[in-house]
């Protein structure tokens, strides 16, 4: 809290979480990092909150460096005690847009939505291809209204959808 200028403030404790809307690669850069050793502690999670995944806890000088999140979310919790106060940190975050086509031509309908174990689709699909929120292809499939997911991590994923000569992509969302 106490900014480019000056120090943090003791007795701080608070959450922030970075979570911009339709993007991929989330990283957070640190170019400096100065908390007291032991007693004023940062940590971040992989995620929407602190129940996701620790990604590291991070005192005294011991800087993340470069953090990378596995979905579009990263937390900070930051803790300082009631006593000696440093610089903190500086952290530059950024991202990559992700571009979806917005054309749903056909209509095609995907339910359930969110899933757990298979998703269909309102007909048959010529081509269906799924890729992760960081554009990477995870699945393919050729004349088909059915796609098990139950191997799928949780999160989010497009579907892109080829019925005739009509594309759509749309945004699937799996869950445990």
């Amino acid at each position: 809290m106490g900014g480019p200028n000056r120090n943090h403030y003791n007795h701080e404790d608070y959450i922030f979480t970075i979570a911009p809307d339709n993007v991929s690669l989330l990283s957070l850069s640190f170019s400096s990092f100065k908390l007291e050793t032991g007693y004023d502690s940062l940590w971040i999670y992989d995620g929407y909150n602190t129940n996701a995944p620790l990604i590291g806890g991070y005192s005294g000088t011991a800087s993340p460096g470069y953090v990378e999140a596995s979905g579009n979310a990263l937390t900070l919790k930051f803790y300082s005690d009631g006593a000696t106060v440093r610089s903190g940190w500086t952290a530059e975050w950024n991202c990559k847009p992700v571009s979806v086509e917005k054309n749903n031509e056909n209509n095609i309908e995907i339910y359930p939505n969110p899933a757990t174990d298979f998703i269909l689709l309102s007909e048959t699909a010529n081509k269906i291809m799924i890729y992760d929120i960081r554009g990477n292809l995870i699945l393919s499939k050729q004349n088909t209204s059915e796609i098990c997911i139950k191997n799928f991590s949780p999160g989010i994923y497009f579907i892109k959808i080829q019925v005739k000569n009509t594309v759509s992509v749309q945004k699937i969302i799996i869950q445990n």
